[in-house]
């Protein structure tokens, strides 16, 4: 919350700036008339346009622009209206917690996630999430992009994580991390002291990987396309286990995105970066805009960017020399 409050540039952090300057400026951001946003705030339209004003004075910025008797938002406002919406559901979600909290002293959460992050990324972050957190239990359930929107629409699942924007105008969506093809080798292979590797020098190399139906299949394909080359696996499987025996018991090799990579904690294995990779899967985590969110939603929203970014940092970190 207190680098989202940053992301304000209030003066000073101004100890005068409180939750109720802030419900006014979102009230009149949604109703576009300080007259009405007085009314929706319970306070006399002076008393609305003094507190927008002490806003406009600590950001040394003008945030609306008089229309006739309406007010629109000037540009500087609309930079900072999603800061300001997520602070208030953040507030709002901690005061929830602590009243429901006196009654009921568990939440449960529910995700729904792309299945590539499903099976070690998501269960590693969220079992430090409920660890730091022992009164909020998170339940984790995969399935395909589409799968997941809809489960969020229909509010049978609190945050979603997916790797496509869809209807931006119906779900809030945030970046949670970018990912990477990485090389997959035997310790045997000729390839397995390599620091690195770029993709052309894979043209003659026997590969396996998923089958083509898949997700990942058409990824890689798509990579190797855009450097002129094609792509003809060896061998093709729908399941891990049997891709990772290729690799270890036949000598081949595979490309995974870099977090699926990891998850394979076998010291027979060597994963080796692309140089300079053309294939490059970004995921995000996708929630309703609007809607109350249940007590640690934000929280947990918030947990998964910052420790999902820390991930990737230490995967791409090669330590010392």
């Amino acid at each position: 919350m207190e680098h989202l409050i940053d992301k304000l540039a209030v003066k000073d952090h101004d100890p005068r700036i409180s939750r109720r300057h802030l419900s006014y400026f979102y009230a009149a951001a949604k109703v576009e008339n300080f007259t009405k946003a007085a009314k929706l705030c319970g306070v006399a339209q002076p008393s609305l346009s003094r507190g927008i004003s002490l806003l406009e004075e600590a950001m040394d910025a003008k945030l609306f622009d008089r229309v006739g008797r309406s007010v629109k938002l000037t540009s500087k406002g609309r930079e900072i209206f999603p800061i300001v919406e997520l602070l208030l559901n953040q507030f709002d979600d901690i005061s929830r917690g602590l009243t429901n909290g006196l009654h009921n002293p568990f939440t449960e959460l529910k995700i729904s996630a792309v299945t590539s992050l499903t099976s070690n990324f998501l269960p590693r972050l969220l079992n430090r999430f409920e660890h730091e957190n022992p009164g909020i239990q998170v339940t984790i359930y995969d399935g395909l992009d589409t799968d997941v929107y809809n489960e969020v629409e229909v509010g049978d699942t609190d945050i979603g994580v997916v790797t496509e924007i869809k209807r931006p105008e119906t779900f809030r969506i945030n970046e949670l991390l970018q990912d990477q093809l990485a090389l997959i080798v035997a310790e045997e292979h000729a390839f397995a002291d390599r620091a690195s590797i770029e993709l052309r020098e894979l043209e003659h190399v026997r590969m396996t990987s998923f089958a083509k139906a898949t997700e990942t299949h058409a990824e890689i394909a798509s990579a190797f396309h855009s450097v002129g080359l094609d792509y003809h696996p060896a061998a093709t499987t729908r399941y891990r286990s049997t891709l990772m025996g290729l690799v270890l018991h036949r000598g081949l090799a595979t490309l995974l995105p870099r977090i699926v990579a990891e998850e394979h904690q076998d010291s027979r294995l060597r994963i080796i970066p692309l140089v300079n990779p053309v294939m490059r899967r970004t995921y995000y985590t996708v929630m309703r805009k609007s809607g109350n969110f249940k007590p640690g939603v934000l929280q947990l929203e918030a947990f998964l960017r910052r420790s999902a970014m820390n991930a990737v940092i230490k995967m791409d970190d090669p330590g010392p020399e």
